[in-house]
């Protein structure tokens, strides 16, 4: 009885000190690409921060651990539409829905974009503006499929599409969540396991991306000829 009781005291401590983990080196934080995956959705899970990683459900459950889509429990299809009012004037516009087939296991499509408005076009002959004005495109489109593979253990994956544009620069990749949720029958205990964003890398490519450079000094037609200069 003593040690039974141990290791409810030691779990309890462990899940108030650590709430999740995050891999990966801190020095590639501002080389990451398509940082808007992190952006979460659901009021609750938001709220809670992710604690709730374990005992997440429905249609929430597509962005923190997709095997909560296999407890959809009493429905046979949820929908949902959301609008985030993000930082620097922002919308994080989120749709999903999901449709459970007996025996089979669960469905969903998820549906987020970004709108940025319009941002006025600067150049380096025209640092005030040259009156045009352009809006970036972020989507991110992803399939998931959850199951309960047990009465104690459920399995979630999502498989994301990920498209970036920004005037004449565009970026597309690919992402793979992959979430466990284990059920201690009785106890009252769950635990849950998620490895999010995980893909090949990304890169834009665009004229953009390159400018022609005029060596000071030098004009056009002489012999040294203006050079091509790979930005980024």
């Amino acid at each position: 009885m003593r040690n039974k009781y141990l290791n409810i005291f030691v779990i309890i401590l462990l899940f108030s000190s650590i709430t999740g983990v995050f891999a990966g080196p801190k020095n590639k934080y501002g080389l990451s690409a398509a940082t808007e995956l992190l952006i979460p959705v659901g009021s609750v899970s938001t709220a809670l921060g992710g604690s709730n990683l374990a005992t997440v459900s429905g249609l929430d459950a597509i962005h923190w651990n997709p095997s909560g889509l296999a407890t959809m429990t009493g429905k046979t299809g949820e929908a949902m539409f959301s609008n985030q009012q993000y930082i620097a004037d922002i919308d994080v516009n989120y749709f999903a829905g999901a449709y459970k087939l007996p025996n089979v296991g669960t469905f969903a499509l998820s549906l987020k974009a970004l709108n940025f408005g319009d941002i006025e076009i600067t150049t380096v002959n025209n640092p005030e503006g040259t009156g045009e004005t352009y809006s970036p495109t972020f989507l991110i489109s992803g399939l998931s499929y959850a199951r309960e593979m047990t009465d104690r253990i459920s399995f979630g994956a999502t498989a994301k599409i990920i498209y970036n544009k920004i005037t004449n620069e565009t970026a597309s990749g690919m992402a793979f969540d992959f979430g466990l949720t284990y059920n201690v029958t009785g106890s009252g205990l769950r635990f849950g396991v998620a490895l999010k964003n995980l893909g090949p890398s990304m890169k834009f490519s665009g004229q953009d991306l390159e400018q022609f450079f005029q060596p000071p000094g030098t004009q056009a037609g002489t012999q040294s000829e203006p050079r091509m200069v790979e930005l980024g």
